[in-house]
């Protein structure tokens, strides 16, 4: 595995992490999916 995808893999796992804090708001669930690999640190950031 390269590099490369091992940290879009942490960042993915990072998003899964802080998912739990957005069942206040499920509607912006649909914003942080994540299957994408775009604008993951953005994602992360958000939440």
């Amino acid at each position: 595995m390269s590099e490369e995808k091992k940290k879009i893999i942490e960042k993915q796992m990072a998003i899964i992490e802080l998912l739990p804090y957005l069942a206040e708001f499920p509607m912006f669930m649909q914003f942080f999916d994540t299957e994408s690999e775009k604008l993951l640190d953005e994602k992360i950031e958000v939440l």
